[in-house]
């Protein structure tokens, strides 16, 4: 193997689908932890990179806030991390404005419908005090 070779790799533990590796391959490499963002803005606007400078700032600030408010939750353990869906975000956002609709809904369908039925009463009401 060349020495400037670089192998890299990456898992989500715990989603379905995924498998734990075995001690004897974890041993061969070194492991990064990322945590979750402190601001979403950013990753937002990356994700919605063609349509970004057409949409208000309000709306990447409104879902920041709510973003940041289920991080408090996750991190106290009142609700599970599928709410921290940047993905599911970015598609509301998009869906909301490409189609001039409710961003409210959006989120509904894109993040919150995504989480398990014990997280979104408690995540429908996040949402509801977000955007009314």
């Amino acid at each position: 193997v060349n020495k400037n070779c670089v192998l890299l790799g990456t898992q989500n533990p715990g989603f379905e689908g995924t498998l734990t590796q075995n001690q004897a391959t974890m041993s061969r490499f070194g492991c990064i932890n990322f945590g979750y963002p402190e601001n979403i803005v950013g990753p937002l606007k990356a994700a919605l990179k063609d349509i970004a400078d057409t949409i208000p700032a309000p709306i990447f600030t409104a879902c920041n806030k709510l973003y940041m408010e289920c991080l408090q939750a996750v991190n106290s353990g009142e609700i599970g991390d599928a709410c921290l869906n940047i993905r599911g975000y970015a598609r509301a956002i998009r869906n909301a404005v490409l189609w001039d609709d409710d961003l409210k809904g959006q989120i509904l369908m894109q993040v919150v419908n995504t989480c398990s039925d014990e997280d979104k009463a408690v995540l429908g009401q996040k949402v509801s005090l977000h955007f009314e």
